[in-house]
């Protein structure tokens, strides 16, 4: 779990962020995931995680969460 509010946003973060109507720190955490934006569009990053897989968002999620916080498997 990560809580959004210490995550510090990166300049590419803020442009994905509004391209994508996302929050900045969210759209950070994604990138931090990730090993590469394979696609941005609609609601989504489709990206390569680290692990080498391809998912949306790096499966980042905030569902089922606390508020300003995400959840992910590293």
């Amino acid at each position: 779990m990560i809580k959004l509010k210490g995550v510090q946003p990166s300049e590419r973060a803020q442009q994905l962020a509004r391209q994508l109507d996302k929050e900045p720190e969210l759209v950070e955490v994604i990138l931090g995931e990730s090993r590469s934006v394979i696609r941005s569009g609609g609601e989504a990053l489709i990206v390569e995680t680290h692990h080498g897989l391809i998912c949306a968002n790096a499966g980042v999620d905030q569902s089922n969460v606390g508020l300003n916080q995400v959840s992910f498997v590293a």
